[in-house]
């Protein structure tokens, strides 16, 4: 009924949407659904304790077969209620698998389930500052592993604790459910938001309006151990009978490393990693809240808006005149870059000192000075300094002492007793928070990159070195030490001096051998230009005989068909005083195909005749002649005429003339054939030595990468053989596991029929044995009544006897 009626009163509001009340009512049910399964496992261990007996009781078999049977139908009752509520929900799946697959044995169910219910993946990570409600609503669910739900309380008494939280906070803040609720929610919040919160909600409380509520928001929280992260929230208030809730979503965004201070540099939250790396107890810099600018001087430039722009932290306050204004102090101890301002990284160095404890309290001692001469009190630490109400005056003369401050607390830091140094890479965020009329600031550092350079080391070796220094031993050694390094000096000079002349000397053999292969080719050039010079030499002395010597007969011919010619010639014509025979100085080889073919070309242009003396004159024809009758001496008609001779010797010479002329033309064009036949095969020969070098380098390339590539296939064929081996094992794992879980499944079936049937045997028989004991009672009652009948017929015997005979009556009794 309560909650019928708290549903009508939420209508038409966001809640629905939400389904924030939904939550309860799943983690209640949860609650029963896990009850009703362990009663049906128990029932189940009772049932096998019973049947294990030699003798089993069946009416006890019989009362926990009908728990079991009923405690199922009561589980399938609530899943179906819980479905409804959250189809996604990972832990109802669990247990419901749990249940079907090891519990109950059904396949059917778990099949069921595995298609019902479905769980969501994670939020996306990242800063959604300006997304709408309506998108995350329809793409986000309540049920994810990064997010939970908080409910606050509204009394005044118990104002800002927890009330109610889902069972996810502690995949957020490391705390159970349990444990988390009573506390406070200030404690697990940065401090500027702490101190700023129940403000907040007595604004809210009075007023009724406040910018954070129904509104998404991106902060910050902390830990169960104090580490910072980023988060959304998304705050509600949900109206119930006696009062209303105050509900808030919290998304997990990621876990990076921030430090979140105050406007002026007050360490208000650290990271995780970032704490480990500066050995920073978060808890303490919680309660003391310590300036960022006491160990990190260059972040100083930063904060500079805190001491000079005091316009906007007094929104209608002018500026002091300046007789009252004091001269600020140029921070230049810092060591600040005034360009990283406008720049959105930062780079500055964090140092630790060797005793931080003592270095916060010796801080904190004199922040609470400072405190108590401008508000006279001590326990105004964390007083605020930057109301409307104090004055303004005031607040100029405080921040000026606050500079001299914190610089006297950065000259302090002395290189020689310092622990480590931190290189840090991070980027600056301003955020602006409004509180009723008044708003206030938060610079965060989001951290990318950090770098440590221990000193402890180098300095315990600085400090021993020192106290050795002073023995004389230690002088020895050291001057032993610098005689052994001249010595290793002078040794390594030595044995490059030897390098470099070893060099040089291989050098010069070099140039020697470059020299006298240069010389070899230049004597083997020289030769093949004098050859050529005299093949040239030898062919112009011979064109010159052939033109412009007279040669009256050539005799010798290499053809045996010209020598023979020659023969027949010599016995037919005999020599003239005149001729005198040649020597054989200028022979010329001629082929006989070639002598044939110039002999025709001739006789057809008619320069030379089928005469007996002529060089062309055919033996066979002039045998012929004679015969005929037609061939006429000649001894006798040139010893009888003179101009016949004259004429003849004529034809002779023309004839010789012609003969040399083509001798020369032929010897000129053979000559020119053999010089291009031994040119064109130089140069084939050059080119083919020059292929072959080709070739060859192409075969040693192709060998490599022949065996490079056959190297890759071998080892992409086992990596291939692996990965084939790998999926065979899983796919038989698989197997195996399925034949095993069909051989349970199988076995349990059968198991089930069998108990069925012993179960109505044990019935049957029961029937039986009832049956046969009402017989047996219906079979002694009988005999009762027979005996009792038979007694009454024998008494009425006696009766009749007695009143007959009185004898026999007396005998009787």
């Amino acid at each position: 009924m309560v909650y019928l009626m708290m549903k009508v009163l939420i209508q038409h509001s966001v809640s629905d949407v939400l389904m924030i009340e939904n939550v309860k009512i799943f983690n209640q049910g949860m609650k029963k659904l896990k009850d009703c399964i362990k009663n049906v496992a128990q029932n189940f261990d009772n049932m096998w304790e019973c049947l294990h007996d030699n003798i089993p009781d069946m009416s006890k078999l019989l009362i926990i077969c009908n728990q079991t049977s009923e405690q199922i139908i009561k589980t399938e009752k609530i899943y179906q209620v819980l479905k409804k509520y959250n189809q996604n929900s990972t832990d109802l799946r669990n247990v419901m698998e749990l249940y079907a697959d090891q519990i109950v044995y059904d396949e059917c169910l778990s099949k069921k389930i595995q298609k019902e219910i479905q769980p969501t993946s994670d939020m996306e990570v990242g800063d959604s500052l300006n997304q709408e409600i309506d998108y995350l609503l329809k793409k986000y669910n309540i049920y994810d592993e990064k997010s939970c739900v908080i409910s606050i309380s509204t009394n005044q008494e118990t104002k800002s604790q927890i009330s109610w939280c889902s069972k996810n906070c502690y995949n957020i803040f490391g705390i159970n459910e349990q444990n988390l609720k009573g506390k406070s929610i200030n404690e697990f919040m940065p401090s500027v938001f702490a101190n700023r919160h129940d403000q907040i909600l007595s604004n809210f409380y009075q007023n009724g309006k406040e910018v954070t509520i129904n509104n998404i928001m991106h902060t910050w929280a902390l830990d169960h151990k104090g580490y910072c992260f980023s988060c959304n929230i998304f705050v509600k208030i949900i109206p119930t009978l006696k009062n209303y809730e105050i509900i808030s979503l919290i998304h997990k965004i990621n876990e990076n490393d921030y430090i979140i201070t105050d406007y002026d540099g007050e360490i208000s939250a650290v990271g995780k990693k970032i704490s480990d790396y500066l050995q920073l107890n978060v808890k303490q810099l919680k309660e003391n809240r310590l300036n960022i600018q006491l160990l990190a001087p260059k972040l100083s430039d930063i904060y500079k808006d805190y001491f000079i722009d005091f316009d906007i932290q007094n929104d209608n306050k002018g500026l002091v005149f300046e007789k009252d204004k004091p001269q600020l102090k140029q921070l230049k101890v810092l060591g600040a870059d005034n360009k990283q301002i406008n720049q959105k990284e930062l780079k500055f160095y964090f140092f630790i000192p060797m005793n931080i404890e003592n270095q916060i309290k010796y801080h904190l001692e004199a922040k609470r000075r400072l405190f108590v001469k401008h508000f006279g009190d001590e326990n105004s630490l964390f007083k605020k300094v930057q109301e409307k109400n104090s004055d303004f005056k005031n607040q100029v003369y405080f921040k000026s002492d606050y500079g001299e401050y914190l610089q006297s607390g950065i000259k302090r830091l002395n290189k020689k007793k310092l622990q480590k140094i931190v290189k840090i890479k991070a980027s600056l965020q301003v955020f602006t928070y409004f509180q009723g009329n008044s708003n206030f600031k938060i610079k965060a550092l989001k951290i990318f990159q950090m770098e440590v350079k221990n000193f402890i080391f180098i300095l315990f070796l600085k400090k021993q070195n020192i106290n050795k220094a002073k023995t004389p031993q230690y002088a020895t050694k050291e001057r032993i030490k610098k005689q052994q390094q001249y010595l290793k000096l002078f040794m390594q000079d030595i044995k490059q001096f030897h390098v470099d002349i070893k060099a040089k000397k291989s050098q010069l053999k070099k140039e020697q051998e470059d020299e006298q292969e240069q010389l070899k080719e230049d004597q083997l050039n020289n030769k093949d230009k004098e050859d050529e010079e005299k093949q040239g030499s030898q062919s112009q002395t011979k064109l010159n005989e052939y033109y412009f010597k007279k040669k009256n007969k050539i005799k010798v011919y290499n053809s045996q068909k010209i020598k023979s010619q020659e023969s027949i010639l010599k016995q037919n014509n005999k020599p003239k005083i005149q001729q005198k025979e040649t020597k054989n100085q200028n022979i010329v080889e001629i082929s006989s195909k070639f002598f044939s073919r110039l002999r025709k070309t001739l006789i057809i242009n008619k320069i030379i005749g089928k005469k007996p003396h002529s060089l062309f004159y055919n033996p066979r024809s002039h045998i012929e002649m004679k015969e005929s009758g037609f061939l006429f001496d000649n001894d006798s008609e040139k010893q009888n005429t003179e101009e016949q001779e004259q004429q003849e010797n004529f034809q002779t010479k023309q004839s010789q003339n012609i003969k040399s002329f083509f001798f020369f033309f032929f010897l000129k064009k053979v000559y020119l054939f053999k010089k291009s036949k031994s040119i064109k095969l130089q140069e084939q020969l050059k080119q083919n030595k020059l292929l072959i070098k080709e070739n060859l380098l192409k075969n040693k390339k192709l060998k490599e990468i022949v065996l490079l590539h056959h190297q890759d296939m071998v080892q992409k064929q086992q990596q291939q053989d692996i990965i084939k081996i790998k999926k065979i094992k899983k796919r038989l794992k698989i197997l195996i596991n399925h034949q095993v879980q069909v051989k349970k499944n199988r076995c349990l079936m059968i198991f089930k029929k069998l108990i069925k049937n012993q179960m109505i045997l044990y019935q049957l028989k029961e029937i039986c044995f009832k049956i046969s004991k009402k017989k047996k009672q219906k079979n002694k009652k009988m005999q009762q009544d027979k005996v009792q009948v038979h007694q009454i017929v024998q008494i009425h015997k006696m009766q009749q006897e007695c009143q007959d005979n009185p004898q026999k009556m007396q005998i009787h009794l």
